[in-house]
Order: structure tokens, then sequence, then C-alpha cells
């Protein structure tokens, strides 16, 4: 599952973000037993060469 989740996430920024080059994609399911998982997203902005970082918070439980 988490590696489908980091493919996901790659092939969803390669189509839909031209703007950007993805250097690394994490999943981090330390939270997962409550239903989190952090994806983080390495890349740098191909017009400028700027890097950045994207850290995102993914909820797959509904709260209770």
């Amino acid at each position: 599952l988490i590696a489908q989740v980091q493919r996901q996430v790659l092939e969803s920024l390669q189509r839909y973000e031209p703007r950007i080059e993805v250097t690394e994609v994490k999943v981090d399911q330390s939270d997962a037993l409550r239903g989190r998982l952090g994806i983080s997203v390495d890349y740098f902005i191909r017009d400028t060469n700027q890097t950045g970082n994207l850290v995102y918070p993914l909820y797959f439980k509904e709260g209770s």
C-alpha cells in the first residue's frame, strides 16, 4: 500500500504539474494506526531550480 501511494503521488505530479521535477516522495506511516499517513514531496522548480518540500497529511479513516 505504501509503495502504491508513493507511485500514485509521483505519477500524478508528473502528469498534472509540469512546472516541477519531483526528486523524492516519502510516506511516513508512524501514525497509520490513527488513520494518517504523512506524505513528503521533495521537488525543484524547473524554471528557477529552486528546491522545495511539501508535507501533506493523508487521512484514510473517518473521525470518531
